[in-house]
């Protein structure tokens, strides 16, 4: 799961405050402070942080795309679309399917 955290400043939660972005998944946790000069917080196992580690090379791979190229369609769940031909993804949901992928400039 990829989230978005915001501690209190009067308020501090295992040795973190300010705001940032995590990893968090089974076993493991790792927390990247936007203020934080590329350190993390790593908690549990390690296999959140080698699996950001490999998301952000990916992404510096790629260009460093942002939002700008960024594609979303939301279709009915009977309703399929060829998002998966344009290198996106496909998020199944109770009732529609979420596709995103990336525009090629």
């Amino acid at each position: 799961v990829f989230v978005f955290y915001a501690i209190d400043s009067e308020q501090q939660a295992y040795g973190m405050d300010g705001q940032g972005f995590a990893l968090i998944g089974k076993g493991s946790a790792c927390f990247v402070p936007y203020e934080g000069a590329g350190n993390t917080f790593c908690f549990g196992g390690a296999d959140a942080f080698v699996a950001l580690h490999e998301y952000v090379s990916a992404w510096d791979s790629a260009g460093r795309p942002n939002s700008e190229r960024l594609r979303l369609l939301l279709t009915p769940k009977d309703s399929p679309h060829q998002a998966a031909s344009m290198n996106g993804k496909a998020y199944p949901r109770h009732e529609h399917i979420l596709y995103a992928w990336l525009e090629n400039t």
